[in-house]
């Protein structure tokens, strides 16, 4: 089972490295690493070339990140799609145990576990754990938003490319809306308990950050068609 680690960049310097070191020390090997840069003017695009012939790359004109995710998405080769934003990182056993999950669950279309949390309190970087309560129905988990960030599940690229992939214009809440689609279209969801995806939250730059209040209506657009 192929897998395609799918990593977008833009303006991401300081994690763009250790983002794809992540995804070639994982230890299924059944992969291929995919990246795109989308504009950066940080200098990005030159660490991504350091990785030469281990990934394939491209670059481009700022179009946004779910423009990038879908162009990753027409790039990819694998049945399965890891979608790995480039200022987080995978844990080394990310994509094993969840194909493992899949194997045992062959008709899942989205496969998912618990996300990590990394983030600084003063001086130090703090790991945390966000668990996804039960019952596991993913109608309500997406309800009460403990469905996890992009990084977090597998996806059947075909559930991806039934729905119309990512919506292109769609700022923030863009894994949940992909997920409310996803849902709507009778894609199949499995909960697995291992983790691995670890999301950093370390600006201040995000729209959810700069504009709380759009993103807040962004959400409960997404809530009043799911009700």
């Amino acid at each position: 089972m192929r897998v395609s680690i799918l990593i977008p960049c833009f303006n991401a310097r300081q994690w763009i490295g250790e983002a794809i070191e992540s995804a070639l020390r994982q230890t299924w090997h059944d992969a291929e690493i995919v990246v795109i840069d989308d504009g950066s003017t940080d200098g990005s695009l030159d660490i991504i070339k350091t990785f030469g012939s281990r990934i394939r790359w491209e670059g481009g004109a700022n179009q946004g990140a779910n423009r990038a995710r879908n162009r990753l998405l027409g790039l990819s080769t694998g049945s399965w799609l890891q979608y790995l934003d480039a200022d987080d990182y995978l844990l080394p056993d990310k994509v094993a145990s969840q194909v493992r999950c899949i194997e045992a669950h062959p008709g899942a279309d989205v496969v998912f576990g618990p996300a990590t949390l990394e983030h600084r309190d003063a001086a130090r970087t703090i790991l945390e754990l966000l668990p996804i309560p039960e019952p596991h129905d993913h109608w309500v988990l997406l309800a009460r938003w403990y469905l996890p960030q992009t990084g977090a599940p597998l996806w059947r690229k075909q559930a991806i490319e039934a729905v119309g992939g990512w919506k292109d214009d769609q700022p923030a809440c863009q894994e949940h809306e992909l997920y409310l689609r996803l849902l709507m279209a009778g894609k199949s969801f499995r909960y697995c308990d291992s983790s691995g995806a670890v999301y950093r939250q370390w600006s201040d730059s995000t729209l959810w950050q700069k504009d709380r209040a759009r993103t807040r209506r962004l959400r409960l657009e997404i809530e009043d068609r799911l009700e």
